[in-house]
C-alpha cells in the first residue's frame, strides 16, 4: 500500500505519524507535538497520582515508640507494633545519623536523637551485640566496634 505524501516529507518516514497525518489531513509535526504533550502530560499526572498515594498510605511525621523487652526490640505507633525477637536480628549497621537493626529484609533506624547520649547509645548497641546469634555477630563486629570504640568486641 503507498502513503499518500501530500503533506511534504514525513519527519518518521513509514511510521503511524506519517500514516495518520495522510488519513486525517492533518499536519505530522502536529501529531507528534500533540502525543508529546499528552505523553508528558501523563507522566505529569502518574507522578502527582503516586505521591499523593504514599503520602496517604505512610505518614512519616507519626510517633513511633522503642522499648527493648527479655523478648526482643519492640517498635510501635499507634497501628502497628513490631517486635524483633532477638534470635531474628540478622546485623546491626551504623548510619550517620542513627543506628539500623536489620531483621530479615526489615530494616530498623533508632536515630541519635533517641538517646540522650553517645554513652545511652553505645550502651544498646552493645546490649543487642551480646544477644546476636554468632553469624549476625559476625556481620556486625566491624559496626559495632565503630560506634563504641570497644576494640575488644569480638565476632
Amino acid at each position: 500500500m503507498e502513503l499518500d505524501r501530500r503533506h511534504g516529507r514525513s519527519l518518521f518516514p513509514g511510521s503511524v505519524f506519517e500514516a495518520l497525518a495522510n488519513t486525517t489531513g492533518i499536519n505530522e509535526g502536529a501529531l507528534i507535538l500533540t502525543w508529546a504533550v499528552v505523553f508528558f502530560g501523563g507522566l505529569i499526572v502518574l507522578r502527582r497520582w503516586g505521591r499523593g498515594q504514599v503520602k496517604t498510605r505512610a505518614d512519616f511525621d507519626s510517633v513511633i515508640s522503642f522499648r527493648k523487652t527479655d523478648a526482643g526490640l519492640r517498635f510501635a505507633t499507634r497501628e502497628v507494633e513490631y517486635l524483633l525477637k532477638w534470635q531474628g536480628i540478622a546485623q546491626i549497621l551504623q548510619e550517620p545519623d542513627g543506628v539500623v537493626i536489620s531483621h530479615g529484609s526489615l530494616f530498623f533506624l533508632v536515630p541519635d536523637s533517641a538517646f540522650q547520649n553517645v554513652g545511652e547509645r553505645n550502651e544498646l548497641v552493645r546490649d543487642i551485640y551480646s544477644r546476636l546469634e554468632p553469624e549476625a555477630k559476625a556481620r556486625s563486629v566491624d559496626a559495632v566496634k565503630r560506634m563504641t570504640g570497644d576494640q575488644g568486641i569480638e565476632g
